[in-house]
């Protein structure tokens, strides 16, 4: 098939929670607070962002898993900093 790019513009629900916490996993978390379902746009619960755990070297292969449930072809993938500024 074909794809239309005029069903590609809208967003799929990190930010307004239409994709469950459940569906979020990362290789790890520095703490409860800095979990995987922080990674969500305009967050501000927790500490307002994923951290993974640890000092990070550039050798590191830290990963955020976002479970879609079926095959979906992305046209655009947002990304923040934490609510903080850090």
């Amino acid at each position: 098939g074909q794809i239309d790019p005029e069903h590609c513009r809208y967003a799929l629900g990190m930010e307004d929670g239409r994709i469950k916490d459940e569906d979020i996993t990362a290789s790890s978390q520095w703490y409860d607070t800095t979990g995987p379902q922080y990674a969500r746009l305009h967050c501000d619960n927790g500490d307002g962002a994923w951290c993974p755990k640890g000092p990070l070297e550039p050798s590191d292969s830290q990963y955020l898993q976002i479970d879609l449930h079926k095959l979906t072809f992305l046209t655009l993938i947002g990304t923040q900093g934490r609510y903080a500024g850090n």
